[in-house]
């Protein structure tokens, strides 16, 4: 949690906006409402139930995948592996309300 928020705060600090897809629970909607605070927009994917790893496409060929659940993550820099995650990320984001 002291991560989260830390990242958060310095993200705004720094004026980098954040693209968010998320499951639909009580949670995630909680978190959309702060969007307009926390320099992000949020769109819930009522498809999506079974999400358990953060996945962030930063940069220009980064992607961390966080799995705050088990304590752990991983940061990959690999520009093909960006470019196929950013594409399906941007499908998606089109595709929702």
């Amino acid at each position: 949690r002291d991560f989260t928020e830390y990242y958060v705060l310095k993200r705004v600090e720094n004026k980098v906006m954040a693209y968010v897809i998320a499951p639909d629970t009580s949670k995630l909607r909680e978190y959309k409402a702060a969007d307009a605070k926390s320099l992000r927009q949020t769109k819930i994917d009522p498809e999506s139930t079974n999400i358990d790893v953060e996945i962030d496409i930063y940069g220009n060929n980064k992607v961390a995948f966080m799995c705050f659940g088990e304590g752990f993550g991983l940061i990959v820099e690999s520009q093909k592996i960006y470019n196929t995650l950013k594409s399906i990320f941007d499908t998606s984001w089109e595709n929702l309300k």
